[in-house]
């Protein structure tokens, strides 16, 4: 066999999976069903299309949806059957033969969940589609921008070409602000329409129905006011709705003769208010006109809060006070849910086959979201006070909580079994890594033992753990029993390891690549384990074994804990000593190895075989190979057998071999790669974070990051600038944490604005102003800090976290990426406005005058301000809109999404274009199936589909998925996220590409406006998108700002990369632009620029330095021309000076 050609075992089993599920992809789309929906009425047939294992349950909500909840209540009929809503098309149909069908909407009777859903459904749609809790947490999360650059711009290229100029200013100017946030929020305000329906409903007071009523058919009663001013009580039937007599003080809920009854509440109400039905029909043509996407509501736990908002219009509701009664949304809200059981029981469900896989997952994503959501709303009551503690009497990092059947606990150490490892600070890490680990675990389908729904939700200051409850963790023991079966006894330095454990445990560490290892207790006992000293195994009242303190599965870091204990440089202490090696390293490490092994074994194998015999030969199997870690090395409470310490030393090199690589290879690597490429730099620090992590790179090396780039690229380089940012970022983090967590509800808002302003000014004169008086007045002393201090705690945990000092903090003075930054890491929302360019003092601080209740014109005169009058701060309490809770969760990645569309990238690797075409609809299917539309996972998928459908020249379908992903992007992530900015730049292209050059230039500059705000002015990556608008611009003829934006970006590659080959090309079409401009001269000094670095860098023979070459002759001939009709036109009369003019050259 050649060697070409000769798989590894573990190859051929993944190729062969890869294909299954290419088959399979494919098979579902190509048997993809036409449905029409006939509604046998004044509606119009509805079209869609299905996959054969859609059920009729599937097809009814997108009816639903397509129809804005008109008809909520009714089943499918086919062929004159009713159809099983669980029943799936294929086992109704023969989806081999019918590629069409068609489907009658049958209207069906009401339970009350039935109708309360087709009432809220309507309310929804009376309210613009906004979600329910608009006026809670999330405020301002659904903010989308898209709609309104598309109306801006209309196509009109006129309009962008008037504008590309003032445009190009933006970005040369050196004070950054938020003004730009501001038009957009304006921009939205304006745009938005509030059109009115009813001036009044909700639930009667006449609640709950009369059991005599009720046998008559009553499910509820609404009362409404209409906009003409009349008010209606309706009654909710089994049948449909109408019009009841009675009033606010007399209850006659029979029939009023003067109206009919109608199925739907829209149609009765309709009939009752032609304002209604005018305004009705205005909503839904204007939300026929919106994508979608739009309308979609959006989980808490799935999107991103935007750190900065303007005040909403808050109206009176009846509907938000009588939510947790009647909204048929909250699933099972008479009784609790057991947690615990749902999950573990949907993590148990088979996943044999496709149609399995995605069922499991997909309700997989859903429980654990729902879960996360009960959980943060509970982790809030907590912290307000409002939920009892289990056990009062004791401090409060010991108390303990139960709320809607979830545990709560501090996030502290409250037993102090971290007080050698760093007490608080190692127990605040300590549960961050729980959580990531568990998360882990859930990812993989193998894992067999059962794990805790866990999530932690950090919320004003505070770190709560939120937890399912194990059966029977309550429960009281016998005296000397224990439900721990695997690890450390509580209380008790002695370990216990149940044999019927062993199959679980094993495939747990194979899972993760620990080493079984020993462990001596200390009464002297050894036991082998698996995991970690600290995991637990416990056996629940269920029969479950259940796996818990997940906080420790991987080595420590000890090249860092080394480097650290021998530090010389009187940096502070480290918090903690739980510095562990992240998972992506060792499974990184564990593919490589895996790879050279495969790659050795082969070669070994042809030297040993005849080329003859080669093919006889089997698929090498890997089985042998063996790499594993000891989690446990380097730990001082870690004993071993005397027989075990050779092993052990072994061990011990190990981990500190992939600390070593880690330390002095994948960081400066990680560091070359940033710093040399313009594409690789991330935009701000949660790109930094997700890059570094995805390397294996923890967050403690942001100091070394930064040092290493520096050193070799200059203290003026933009990882340096960002690996600061991050760092005073998360370093301002755990100050404002320690410190608002001291302080009550009422006092959040005045405590966040006064550090905000400790961060952001220039002086202390702010602490002196009667803004803050008040608030300074009720802090304890030992609770206070001057603005000093807070800076001083800030640099020392900079110093302490990071092992870094920060030698040039004035540059984040009044720093918007700062202010971001912190925000987002707190959950802070902020009031829209410019904080860092002009003085402002809010209304309701402005000094009361003599003239208030004269005249303006009396007012305008008065010149000297009352004594009131003070200078104005950064930042009030006023400003602080919102404290958000952030959410680390559980809830993993979809496995099968993700080999779907690696199966994607594999076909178009074969060069097979009809079925890659066919498996990226697929593998978005599948995204969608399992996540739902709006998930940041859908969102990146439609990121990367659609960039594949460019590559293979579906330019159309690449369009489409891109500005999803935009609309996505700016729903789940965030209007200025690096993420939705990256999406807009892609956008842009695929526009351009298309044709639409105006909106193309629009998106390309709404995303460097966002991308300076949220960067700065000068990143590497914007070489790119200068040359792009350059372009834009040039197709529209506008060569003068098209070459302004050219210039911009050769000089940025110039600040960066110096004379490299890219901005040799820049500079090429640089000249081309001078050229267009009639600038000879420069166009000669440009061309010859791109020349003389083509030529060192390539040589005098490669084609491109000769095609610069060729371009060199004809400039320096133009300049030659120009320069001798310029003297012959001063030599001649002024009135033919017209008729010579120099030629342009083409590009």
């Amino acid at each position: 066999m050649n060697e070409e050609n000769r798989k590894t075992e573990g190859e051929h089993e993944e190729e062969k999976e890869n294909k299954s599920a290419v088959s399979s992809a494919a098979t579902v789309l190509e048997n993809e069903i036409k449905v029409t929906v006939d509604f046998g009425s004044d509606v119009a047939p509805l079209s869609l299309y299905a996959s054969p294992y859609d059920n009729f349950n599937d097809l009814r909500q997108h009816v639903i949806e397509l129809n804005n909840g008109l008809y909520t209540c009714f089943r499918l009929e086919y062929n004159g059957t009713i159809m099983n809503p669980f029943q799936e098309l294929s086992e109704a149909i023969d989806c081999e033969t019918v590629k069409e069908i068609s489907l009658r909407v049958i209207l069906d009777h009401y339970t009350e969940r039935e109708s309360l859903y087709h009432a809220f459904r309507l309310l929804d749609n009376i309210r613009s589609g906004c979600s329910r809790q608009s006026h809670n947490a999330e405020l301002g999360a659904l903010m989308s921008v898209y709609p309104q650059l598309v109306r801006n711009q209309c196509g009109d290229v006129d309009a962008s070409r008037n504008t590309s100029h003032a445009q190009f200013k933006d970005f040369s100017g050196e004070q950054l602000s938020l003004q730009y946030y501001v038009k957009l929020f304006e921009d939205a305000a304006q745009a938005s329409e509030e059109i009115d329906c009813l001036q009044d409903f909700g639930l009667s007071a006449w609640n709950p129905v009369p059991p005599y009523w009720a046998l008559q058919g009553h499910l509820f009663y609404l009362r409404v006011t209409v906009l003409e001013g009349q008010q209606f009580h309706i009654t909710s039937r089994y049948d449909g709705y109408c019009v009841n007599q009675s009033s606010n003080t007399k209850f006659d809920p029979s029939p009023n003769p003067k109206y009919a009854l109608h199925h739907s509440l829209s149609a009765l109400l309709s009939s009752l208010s032609p304002k209604f039905q005018a305004g009705l029909a205005d909503l839904l043509k204007s939300s026929g006109e919106l994508d979608q996407t739009l309308k979609l509501q959006v989980s808490k736990v799935l999107q991103q809060p935007t750190w900065i908002n303007t005040h909403s219009v808050y109206t009176a509701d009846i509907t938000r006070t009588q939510s947790i009664v009647c909204n048929p949304f909250l699933e099972n809200k008479s009784n609790l849910r057991d947690w615990n059981d749902e999950i573990q029981s949907v993590r148990e469900m088979p996943y044999a086959n496709l149609q399995e896989r995605v069922l499991r997952e997909r309700l997989l994503q859903k429980t654990l979201n729902e879960f996360t959501e009960s959980a943060m709303a509970g982790a809030i009551e907590v912290v307000n006070g409002n939920v009892p503690a289990l056990n009062p009497t004791e401090p409060l990092a010991s108390q303990m909580y139960i709320h809607n059947n979830i545990f709560f606990s501090y996030g502290m150490d409250s037993i102090g079994i971290f007080d050698k490892t760093g007490g608080n600070e190692a127990s605040r890490h300590a549960v961050g890594k729980d959580v990531a680990y568990i998360r882990l675990l859930t990812q993989s389908d193998r894992c067999p033992i059962s794990l805790l729904g866990t999530c932690l939700i950090d919320f004003a200051g505070h770190r709560i753990v939120a937890q399912t409850l194990i059966p029977g963790i309550f429960r009281q023991q016998d005296e000397g029993a224990t439900q721990v079966v695997y690890g450390k006894v509580d209380g008790e330095d002695t370990f216990v390891f149940d044999k019927k454990l062993d199959p679980l445990l094993k495939e747990v560490s194979a899972i993760l690549h620990l080493k079984k290892h020993p462990v001596v207790g200390n009464d002297g006992k050894t036991i082998s384990m698996f995991t970690s000293m600290d995991a637990k195994g416990l056996k629940g009242t269920d029969g479950r074994s259940y796996l818990l303190d997940l906080y420790s599965l991987f080595p420590l870091d000890i090249g860092f804990l080394e480097e650290i204990a021998n530090d010389d440089s009187k940096l502070p202490a480290y918090p903690h000593t739980l510095a562990y090696l992240r998972p992506e390293l060792i499974q990184s490490i564990w593919e490589t190895k895996l790879k050279n092994y495969a790659e050795a074994k082969a070669a070994k194998l042809k030297e040993s075989v005849p080329k003859d015999e080669l093919e006889k030969i089997p698929d090498i199997s890997l089985n042998d190979f063996d790499y594993t870690l000891n989690p446990d090395v380097f730990r001082s409470d870690y004993k071993v057998p005397k027989d075990y310490e050779q092993t052990l030393k072994k061990d011990e090199e190990a981990v500190k071999a992939v600390s070593e690589l880690l330390r002095n290879d994948i960081i400066p690597s990680f560091v070359k790669t940033v710093c040399t490429d313009e594409s690789a730099m991330p935009v701000d620090g949660i790109a930094l974070a997700r890059m570094m992590h995805k390397r294996g790179i923890n967050m403690r090396y942001l100091g070394k990051v930064a040092e290493l780039a520096a050193s070799q690229y200059g203290n003026d380089h933009p990882l340096v600038y960002l690996a600061e940012l991050e760092m005073l970022a998360r370093a301002v983090k755990h100050v404002f944490s320690n410190n608002i967590a001291k302080h009550s509800f009422y006092n959040r808002a005045s405590s966040v604005a006064y550090l905000l302003c400790c961060i952001f000014s220039e002086d202390e004169a702010f602490k002196d102003s009667p803004v803050y008086k008040e608030y300074l007045q009720k802090i304890p002393s030992e609770s206070f800090q001057t603005p000093t201090q807070v800076k001083e705690s800030v640099a020392q945990n900079v110093a302490s976290r990071f092992r870094y000092r920060i030698h040039n903090s004035a540059k984040f003075v009044k720093s918007p990426p700062l202010l971001r930054n912190i925000c987002l890491k707190l959950g802070i929302q902020l009031l829209c406005r410019d904080y860092f360019c002009e003085p402002f003092v809010p209304a309701a601080l402005q000094p009361a005058t003599a003239g208030d209740k004269k005249s303006k014109k009396k007012k305008a005169t008065k010149k000297k301000p009352s004594q009131t009058t003070f200078e104005p701060v950064l930042f009030y309490p006023t400003d602080i809109l919102n404290i958000l809770p952030l959410i680390k969760t559980c809830t993993p990645c979809s496995t099968l999404a993700r080999e779907a569309f690696d199966a994607c990238k594999l076909s178009i690797a074969q060069k097979d274009k009809n079925v890659s075409l066919s498996l990226l609809s697929e593998s978005l299917m599948l995204h969608e199936q399992i996540y739902g539309i709006l998930h940041a996972e859908v969102a990146r998928a439609y990121c990367q589909v659609a960039l594949l459908f460019y590559q293979l020249e579906d330019k159309e379908q690449a369009l489409n998925l891109a500005r999803k992903a935009v609309l996505v992007c700016e729903r789940v992530l965030g209007f200025d996220s690096a993420e939705t900015i990256l999406g807009y730049m892609n956008l842009s292209l695929y526009e351009f590409s298309s044709g639409n050059i105006a909106i193309a230039l629009a998106f390309c500059v709404h995303a460097l406006k966002l991308w300076r705000c949220i960067f700065g002015p000068e990143h590497p990556d914007m070489i790119t998108s200068f040359n792009n608008v350059a372009v834009m611009v040039q197709r529209m003829n506008n060569f003068v700002d098209s070459q302004k934006w050219f210039q911009a970006s050769v000089d940025l590659s110039k600040k960066f990369f110096g004379n490299t080959l890219n901005t040799a090309s820049l500079y090429f079409q640089l000249a081309q632009s001078m050229a267009f401009n009639d600038e000879s001269r420069n166009a000669l000094k440009a061309i010859r620029i791109a020349y003389d670095i083509y030529k060192e860098e390539l040589g005098e023979d490669h084609a491109t330095t000769k095609e610069a070459e060729e371009w060199l002759s004809k400039f320096t001939a133009n300049a030659v021309y120009h320069a001798k009709h310029l003297k012959i036109q001063q030599l001649q009369p002024h009135g033919e000076a017209s008729a010579l003019r120099t030629h342009r050259f083409s590009s």
